[in-house]
């Protein structure tokens, strides 16, 4: 049962023999190498109980380890896969011999031909381009995930070959919508980059209306890009209606309820997202930016840690741990943070948020160098207004922070839908300008 070269899929989840990698929905669940090697063991051995002996002779061949070793691996698989040990859906304990890996289980050919949403009377591909169009779309979700700009790129390099091979494949649209949507702002003008994600949305829901991704992205650029708070609303409860158990539609309901400032429904989505992905980075600092918000300090860099403990180089991570310290006061850690995120990705979003610790920190020379070299990169690139007035709020330019936020307003900058809720803007609340910024962005039953 070697079965080198296939791709197990197993309910929600995959394993890629050629890459050693776990995947949940698409997105790669981080877990250690000795661990995922206990996990493919018990996949070749699916329906036979593998002894203790031989998995610690396999997994640790070249030495002595006690069986509490191979006991913590199997606690932390079960915990990543949702078991338990009194039901087993997926890992079975068999007393005094060792483990049994009970769930169905698709792989090679069978799992190309079941991937899911590739509409086969649509485009009709060889089994051989179905295996290679759902690999192209789990490397797409897993590029997705690092969130970084080189990463989101290569990830619509991945969904595009995916369909080019299988025109139908409806989740690889939602895909491209997912990118799309997390390039916006950041690093592409909303204007560029929400009509590709809304056609891709679009495309995707034609092929396949049961497609909980694509419903969860609907939700998102409703909330961030139409600001139609009614419709975003019922796109994430379609999501979760047709799948409760996909975490991003969670995680991004939750930051929905964020920008309404209704934080314990937000805290409830999410939780239930980390319940589903126990093990996403990007799911603990959502967590940690509600907490953010809520300008509770401890238990947003608690969770914040929690990603950065699994991956010191998550770069949302570093980003929103600056934020946090700004938050709490500490500008110098801010600054630190802020400056090792700058040279991970080289963001006009992190130049900005370091512009405004500068200001905070007295360092006024810095701060309005970084708008004027801001100003000048918006010729090549975008540049988000809004994180341009976080910097001249923190200078205490208060006219020039509302011509920037009308900018902002102007270019339906996805940020503004943090405009109840940041933290950051609390100066300018009492302002009669800001009411009209709010009225504009949130009808009067979302104030």
């Amino acid at each position: 049962m070697n079965e080198e070269g296939s791709l197990f899929r197993f309910g929600r989840f995959a394993f890629d023999t050629n890459d050693r990698m776990l995947l949940c929905e698409g997105r790669r669940v981080p877990l250690a190498p000795k661990i995922l090697q206990t996990l493919l063991i018990l996949l070749r051995h699916r329906g036979h109980v593998v002894e203790k002996t031989f998995l610690m002779k396999e997994v640790w061949p070249d030495n002595f380890v006690e069986e509490g070793n191979l006991a913590q691996h199997i606690f932390v698989l079960r915990k990543v896969l949702g078991d338990n040990t009194d039901e087993p859906h997926f890992i079975e304990t068999v007393p005094g011999r060792g483990y049994r890996f009970v769930a169905s289980v698709d792989s090679n050919h069978k799992t190309a031909q079941n991937a899911p949403n590739i509409k086969q009377e649509v485009s009709q591909p060889h089994y051989a381009e179905r295996d290679s169009a759902y690999k192209h779309y789990l490397k797409g979700r897993y590029f997705w995930s690092k969130c970084s700009k080189e990463s989101l790129e290569k990830s619509l390099d991945c969904f595009h070959q995916a369909l080019a091979l299988a025109p139908g494949y409806a989740a690889a649209y939602a895909g491209l919508a997912d990118s799309y949507f997390r390039l916006s702002t950041s690093y592409w003008p909303p204007k560029d980059a929400y009509p590709k994600a809304m056609a891709a949305v679009l495309k995707a829901l034609e092929l396949d209306e049961t497609l909980a991704e694509a419903h969860a992205v609907l939700g998102i650029i409703k909330t961030r890009c139409d600001w139609d708070w009614i419709a975003a609303q019922r796109a994430f409860e379609r999501a979760i209606e047709i799948n409760p158990d996909y975490p991003t539609a969670h995680q991004w309901y939750g930051n929905y309820f964020d920008s309404l400032g209704r934080f314990e429904d937000a805290l409830r989505e999410k939780r239930r997202a980390l319940e589903l992905d126990p093990l996403s980075l990007s799911i603990n600092v959502s967590i940690g930016t509600t907490y953010w918000m809520m300008e509770k300090v401890p238990e947003a860099l608690g969770k914040i840690y929690d990603a950065l403990e699994m991956d010191k180089n998550f770069l949302p991570a570093v980003l929103q741990l600056g934020v946090v310290n700004e938050l709490s006061g500490n500008i110098s850690q801010s600054i630190d943070n802020l400056e090792q995120a700058l040279e991970m990705d080289d963001s006009p979003t992190i130049h900005a948020y370091l512009g405004r610790a500068y200001a905070l920190a007295g360092l006024r020379d810095k701060a309005e160098a970084t708008i004027n070299s801001l100003k000048a990169q918006s010729a090549r690139r975008y540049v988000s207004a809004y994180v341009l007035a976080l910097i001249t709020q923190a200078l205490g330019w208060t006219d020039e922070t509302f011509t920037w936020l009308e900018k902002a307003c102007e270019d339906h900058d996805e940020f503004l839908c943090w405009l109840k809720v940041d933290p950051r803007l609390n100066s300018l609340r009492t302002d009669p300008r800001f009411f009209d910024l709010l009225n504009r962005v949130f009808p009067p039953q979302f104030r």
